[in-house]
């Protein structure tokens, strides 16, 4: 990892481009720039490991980034490639807590490194804050959203696998429970 000075052309457009920055305007994300970090990866450098305590936000200015987890019999599983414009390590960023899943450069890849720190402080204006804590935001709805389908389609095959392979008490008690599902789910 190479921590750079300068933010050159292509990283502010970056800023431009980001899900992470919209709705900033042009002199707001010159002023992200007094706070955030441009740091070079190269191919298979290890950007942050599960279970590691940092609060620190990123955005891919170039490259690509695997986010990968390890399950408890070794198995890796992978969660996401991230290209120009991605960001992730919002949920520690937002939490503190620990990290969830691995970070690696799947090749040279530049990213705006953001800490929680500036959003602590009087470092950066309240309503850049605003801005940047919505679409972190509506990212994390966005995900929830997505694994609640996911959920609801594991359920459903679930109860038809229950409904056409059991006793007429078991298939009611399918049906019951999806009615009652059905009436809680938000």
């Amino acid at each position: 990892m190479i921590k750079q000075l300068n933010f050159t052309e292509y990283d502010l457009e970056v800023f431009g481009a980001s899900p992470l920055f919209i709705g900033l305007t042009p002199d707001e994300i010159k002023a992200m720039t007094k706070v955030a970090e441009v740091y070079r990866y190269s191919i298979g450098e290890t950007i942050f490991e599960k279970g590691t305590s940092e609060s620190s936000l990123y955005v891919v200015s170039a490259g690509c980034v695997d986010i990968v987890d390890t399950l408890e019999d070794g198995t890796e599983v992978l969660i996401a490639i991230l290209t120009r414009g991605n960001f992730f390590g919002e949920m520690s960023f937002v939490s503190g807590e620990k990290r969830t899943a691995n970070a690696t450069a799947k090749e040279q890849t530049g990213l705006l490194k953001l800490s929680m720190k500036p959003f602590l402080t009087k470092s950066l204006d309240e309503i850049i804050k605003g801005k940047i804590m919505l679409n972190i935001a509506r990212k994390l709805v966005l995900r929830l959203q997505k694994l609640n389908l996911e959920h609801m389609s594991v359920l459903n095959q679930r109860s038809e696998y229950l409904r056409d392979n059991s006793s007429p008490l078991v298939q009611n008690m399918v049906e019951n429970i999806a009615h009652i599902r059905g009436r809680y789910l938000i």
